[in-house]
């Protein structure tokens, strides 16, 4: 028995309340002229409205993947029939659309697998048995997006043409819902290529944009107080998946390196043997401060702490005399320049976080 051609179910997001935290600044001169020293820095905690999403699968076609002339040059290029072919999907699959700019950055990968989870849970529980969600990907799908699918294991099928089949209408709506205080309940499963032997305090770096430029003080500061130093682009999905899960303390210069938390332990045992939250610290460039890590350690029951890197002339001139008159783009930081820590701040943040 195939799944209906049509159906509509609505799924609820739970509201969520993110406490304020605690921001420790590059030591200055501005609130003291003859002492520099580390500020302290309130960040508001802010409400989570609930929400309820519609989903709605019915038969039809996806289009294709263009985003402008560029794209539609590209693919004329690549692959002319992609203007007059289109794939078939499986009899029994319902598509999830996918394709996107973004799918090599994993923040943005693991905020899809959220919305698929969902879709595939409410579908199912709709339905009384298990339903197929075939992810829709582009013509040439990022490691890190095949990578995810397959721990997932959810199927996709890569194109940039025309798909028909059933579909679910609402993808994009869902896709950039705010789902991660669904998190722990959608998220708790067992993967392939898990291991439980991995550090319990880790400090992941950045590489490129917003990279630390003392990062070998601020390694050996780390790593002297029992922390493992962890390149994750040199490691895979599943590794990175179990350092998250396994992890007790985490420090992690902002950026896509906080995606794997979204498996931590701390939020999926119902009777973890040790209490202990999980502890984040997060390390921001101060061109490029979002509070959105907070709300992920409130949904894992853990606690919370920041470290900003010094300001310099070039990024005050970016930030408060050159900014934007409209909301700018998460995607886009003013200063994506490399940014030096101060060690005062790392120790007074882990106080704070109660870290030895």
């Amino acid at each position: 028995m195939s799944y209906p051609d049509t159906t509509q179910v609505t799924a609820d997001v739970p509201g969520l309340t993110v406490p304020d935290s605690w921001m420790f600044a590059h030591p200055t001169r501005v609130a003291d002229f003859f002492v520099a020293y580390s500020e302290k820095i309130l960040h508001p905690g802010r409400t989570l409205k609930p929400i309820k999403l519609n989903i709605t699968v019915e038969r039809g076609e996806t289009g294709r993947h263009l985003h402008g002339l560029r794209d539609v040059v590209k693919l004329a290029k690549n692959d002319p029939g992609a203007f007059v072919d289109s794939v078939d999907a499986p009899s029994d699959a319902v598509l999830f659309d996918v394709r996107s700019d973004t799918d090599r950055n994993p923040a943005h990968v693991m905020a899809m697998a959220a919305g698929i989870l969902l879709a595939k849970r409410e579908l199912s529980q709709n339905a009384g048995k298990d339903v197929v969600i075939t992810a829709v990907v582009g013509a040439h799908p990022s490691n890190v997006i095949q990578s995810v699918l397959s721990l997932l294991g959810v199927p996709f099928i890569a194109t940039d043409r025309n798909v028909r089949g059933r579909l679910i209408r609402e993808a994009h709506e869902i896709r950039y819902a705010n789902l991660v205080p669904l998190i722990p309940r959608d998220f708790n499963f067992s993967f392939q290529g898990y291991r439980a032997d991995t550090p319990k305090r880790v400090y992941f770096p950045r590489r490129g944009a917003r990279e630390v430029i003392n990062d070998a003080e601020v390694s050996s500061f780390f790593e002297k107080r029992g922390f493992k130093t962890i390149s994750p682009e040199k490691l895979s999905v599943a590794e990175q998946w179990s350092l998250a899960r396994n992890a007790e303390v985490a420090a992690v210069v902002h950026g896509a390196s906080w995606w794997s938390f979204h498996l931590s332990r701390a939020g999926l045992d119902a009777n973890p043997s040790d209490p202990t939250p999980l502890k984040m610290l997060d390390l921001f460039s101060p061109a490029f401060t979002l509070n959105s890590i907070n709300t992920l350690a409130t949904v894992l029951n853990g606690r919370y702490c920041s470290v900003r890197g010094q300001i310099t002339p070039e990024i005050l001139q970016a930030l408060e005399f050159d900014a934007p008159e409209k909301e700018p783009s998460p995607l886009k930081p003013p200063a994506p320049w490399p940014f030096k820590v101060s060690i005062a701040s790392l120790e007074r943040a882990l106080d704070c976080l109660e870290v030895d």
